[in-house]
């Protein structure tokens, strides 16, 4: 009685083991869930559009699937910096209406990634790139803010110099400072149009100091 008692509990030990890790056999194998931001709709519920840019990439590596989304961005905000600014030079004797364009090299800052998911389904690493509109805005901004507080000065002082030779070489010292203001400016417009809209100033006269040197 005693061995057949001592036979059902060791019979019932081996089988909760084998239960046990049978069940954690197929913990293991169970598939990962794919990230909600796999989704348009759940890309925008984890990075929305008015705290983000973001953009869904597939890769045939994790390093190609975060190309394509860095070159995705990048593409959105070369998109959004086609728009012009309307402008007028006067005084007495002549008004001059012009369009306001940048073409400058579309660099991107604080680009940020989600960790790559390989999707079995597709055979291909996923990834999100995303840029934080706030921070990026704030990393670039004092590059904005150094031409704005040298370049309207050291143009107008420019053009009270008589001598033309003078002159334009007055006015292309004063636009040196335009080189790291144009780095910054068409992703700061696409990150931030709101407060890059103060520094539309810098922009106009830049135009106007070009229009300036043309005609010396």
């Amino acid at each position: 009685m005693k061995n057949s008692v001592l036979f059902f509990v060791l019979l019932l030990a081996c089988f909760g083991a084998y239960c046990k890790s049978k069940k954690k056999t197929e913990e293991k194998t169970e598939k990962p869930a794919s990230p909600v931001w796999m989704t348009d709709e759940g890309r925008l519920s984890v990075f929305p559009s008015s705290q983000y840019l973001s953009a869904f990439a597939f890769g045939g590596t994790a390093e190609a699937a975060k190309n394509k989304a860095a070159e995705t961005l990048s593409e959105f905000i070369k998109s959004q910096v086609t728009s012009s600014v309307n402008y007028t030079v006067s005084n007495d004797d002549y008004s001059v209406f012009q369009d306001s364009t940048v073409e400058t090299d579309n660099l991107m800052f604080c680009t940020e990634y989600t960790n790559p998911f390989y999707s079995e389904y597709h055979g291909m690493y996923c990834v999100v790139g995303y840029i934080d509109r706030v921070k990026a805005f704030n990393y670039v901004k004092p590059k904005l803010d150094s031409a704005s507080r040298t370049f309207p000065s050291d143009y107008e002082q420019s053009l009270l110099i008589e001598d033309d030779f003078e002159k334009i070489d007055s006015i292309n010292r004063a636009r040196k400072c335009l080189t790291e203001f144009y780095e910054v400016y068409d992703f700061a417009r696409a990150v931030n149009p709101q407060k890059t809209s103060v520094y539309e100033k810098i922009d106009v006269l830049s135009k106007q100091a070009e229009t300036t040197l043309a005609a010396l």
